[in-house]
């Protein structure tokens, strides 16, 4: 989430970057919102090979 924010704050990749990300970590936000924003980071990394901390080179492939 961090390196998300940081890339948008930054005016980096803006042409994928649309937005930030207004994530706490200590609420739960359950586990279908998680697995969205996974979703979410998995494909930016498929498509544009935006590389984010936590997601493996296999997760990529999903």
């Amino acid at each position: 989430m961090n390196e998300w924010n940081s890339y948008y704050n930054s005016g980096r990749y803006r042409n994928i970057i649309e937005s930030g990300i207004d994530y706490d970590p200590k609420e739960n936000y359950g586990i279908k919102f998680e697995y969205k924003l996974y979703q979410v980071f998995a494909y930016v990394n498929w498509k544009y090979k935006l590389r984010m901390a936590g997601l493996s080179g296999s997760d990529a492939l999903r």
